[in-house]
């Protein structure tokens, strides 16, 4: 499959639904985004989440943005990660049927 540009930011790391991104304008910049946090939701070290977005979440407040483009980024790889394995254990087993939900 071919690689989507923007999700090359993107790493895991070896915590579980943790992971760097790389800052899109600031060269060597890298923040921590871990998706365990905030109900799933996630947090992410950017001064966006940190300052403006974490607080209103402390308060109770989850009237959107409730995440920052480094956060929307990582959800952005889960989601063609779960997309990919889906396609290729359908693809290795059976042919697709849309009865039988085997994520």
């Amino acid at each position: 499959m071919k690689p989507i540009p923007e999700l090359a930011a993107v790493s895991p790391t070896e915590e579980f639904m943790v992971f760097t991104v790389e800052s899109a304008t600031t060269p060597g910049v890298v923040y921590r985004v871990d998706k365990t946090l905030w109900s799933g939701s996630g947090a992410c070290s950017c001064e966006n989440f940190c300052c403006r977005i974490q607080p209103r979440l402390g308060k109770g407040d989850w009237t959107p943005p409730t995440t920052c483009k480094h956060l929307a980024l990582a959800d952005r790889w889960i989601a063609v990660r779960v997309a990919q394995t889906a396609i290729e254990q359908r693809k290795s087993k059976h042919q697709y049927n849309p009865s039988e939900p085997n994520l």
